[in-house]
């Protein structure tokens, strides 16, 4: 099954797609490379398009002790349903000319634990699709502008391109993509997925009343 691109990019680091309701964040890996990151993938099935962003309550910013925002503050709705649906996909980057490469380097069996995880969610649509759900998010990760919470404007001022690869076997076998919606990158590595990297500053979803 081949999902629609819904992805909605809501802060530099974090995309969310409303309608499979799934929200894509990134988290350090410790003790690592320095261009090295990895993706959780959370399950709300309360998620709304018109208010991805929601003001602060009074009891979290309470117990952000360190944290010194401003009463309505806006930060990613979570409703008290999410579900994390898995946690690691393993994803190096480098600059290649004007290009920002993106590799996910999961081992198959690394990746097949994940399918597992997904297909025993029982969530709609998601646990039917597991293949296609990991290609979902990898797709969807392109949206990004941020990149462990370095703005990708700021430190690849010459990047004019965002690219996700994968292995030419992974793509081909493990998760079946035609070869015609591939295109070899270098030796052994296909691109998924790529946008255009534009000059502006990143806009914020904003809440809608």
């Amino acid at each position: 099954m081949d999902f629609q691109d819904n992805w909605v990019l809501v802060k530099g680091g974090v995309i969310v797609d409303p309608v499979l309701k799934l929200r894509i964040d990134q988290a350090v890996i410790p003790e690592t490379e320095r261009n090295e990151v990895d993706l959780r993938s959370f399950y709300d099935p309360e998620i709304d398009a018109d208010h991805l962003l929601v003001p602060i309550s009074e009891e979290e910013r309470r117990k952000i002790t360190w944290s010194d925002m401003p009463p309505g503050t806006l930060v990613i709705f979570e409703s008290d349903k999410c579900d994390r649906i898995f946690y690691g996909l393993g994803l190096r980057w480098n600059e290649v000319g004007d290009t920002l490469r993106v590799k996910a380097v999961m081992s198959d069996h690394g990746f097949s634990l994940k399918l597992k995880l997904i297909k025993f969610t029982d969530y709609p649509v998601i646990s039917e699709h597991p293949k296609d759900v990991i290609l979902h998010v990898l797709k969807g990760f392109v949206k990004v502008n941020e990149l462990r919470g370095y703005s990708i404007y700021e430190k690849y001022p010459s990047v004019k391109h965002l690219e996700m690869c994968l292995p030419s076997e992974q793509a081909f076998g493990l998760f079946g993509l035609n070869k015609a919606a591939c295109r070899e990158v270098e030796p052994g590595w296909v691109a998924i997925a790529s946008r255009e990297v534009g000059q502006a500053r990143v806009q914020m979803t904003r809440e809608v009343v």
